[in-house]
């Protein structure tokens, strides 16, 4: 598990007593929807999942009334499944699609009967309005790729090296020459490698820079068809150019971007 960071952070919302639903954002690829069904395999005794970009009738679940009686009367239809209270975690996924999720979540946890997270990417990106945000229902959890003390417990390092590296900096000592020169071989990976997931585990499992590289691409272009997707008219030229530019940018001398 290379995300242990954020999986810390769902074992506390779960062992919250007065539980909000929780809303992780972030960008594509990064494991949102992997963490979360890991997470719920371990935690919960069933599991529902329910994506709104790779079932657009999953929307319907959500229209007419949002009391928490007629969502679940609907959602139970469009699953063919029993929910059990108290033992079910739902996950909405990529709720940016169906804005009204946000909307009727208040009502969801006001109910109590099953435990919900969200997952989405571009919440920031206001191209749907969301009616009422759940303001005092949803505890939003950013989450990043992998930093680089993640990289590390990615590619082995212990955690009483760690606790050795902050130790030495806390006391201001010299790190040993032996830990010095294997912990900058693996920054120097991190820089290219960087903290996508997926790029992370391809790199551990062959060392394959040009598998790495390929990896990097696809998602690149990935976030390039989102762009298009989501922008409206000449925006999405702008938009490309500006993202197109950014390591021409972040190679000047001119450190304003």
């Amino acid at each position: 598990m290379l995300e242990r960071k954020i999986y810390r952070k769902l074992d506390e919302w779960k062992r919250t007593s007065d539980k909000k639903a929780l809303c992780i954002i972030g960008a594509r690829q990064i494991g949102k929807t992997t963490i979360i069904r890991e997470f719920a395999k371990k935690n919960y005794e069933h599991y529902v999942e329910v994506n709104f970009i790779l079932d657009k009738e999953a929307g319907k679940i959500f229209d007419g009334n949002l009391d928490a009686d007629t969502i679940i009367t609907n959602l139970t239809a469009y699953l063919q499944k029993p929910l059990e209270p108290g033992k079910t975690l739902i996950l909405f996924d990529e709720v940016q699609e169906c804005p009204a999720v946000r909307s009727a979540i208040k009502f969801l946890v006001e109910d109590g009967r099953f435990d919900y997270i969200e997952s989405g990417s571009l919440l920031g990106v206001r191209y749907k309005e969301v009616r009422s945000y759940p303001v005092g229902f949803e505890q939003i959890l950013p989450m990043y790729p992998l930093d680089f003390e993640e990289y590390l417990w990615a590619n082995g390092v212990q955690d009483k090296t760690l606790q050795y590296l902050k130790t030495c900096y806390d006391r201001k000592e010299k790190v040993s020459d032996s830990v010095h020169e294997t912990l900058c071989k693996l920054f120097y990976s991190y820089l290219v490698v960087g903290g996508m997931p997926e790029t992370v585990q391809i790199y551990i499992d062959t060392h394959d820079i040009a598998k790495v590289v390929q990896n990097q691409r696809s998602i690149l272009e990935l976030y390039r068809l989102d762009i298009a997707k989501y922008a409206e008219g000449s925006d999405k030229a702008k938009i490309k150019a500006i993202f197109d530019s950014i390591p021409a940018q972040l190679n000047s001398k001119n450190r304003r971007f």
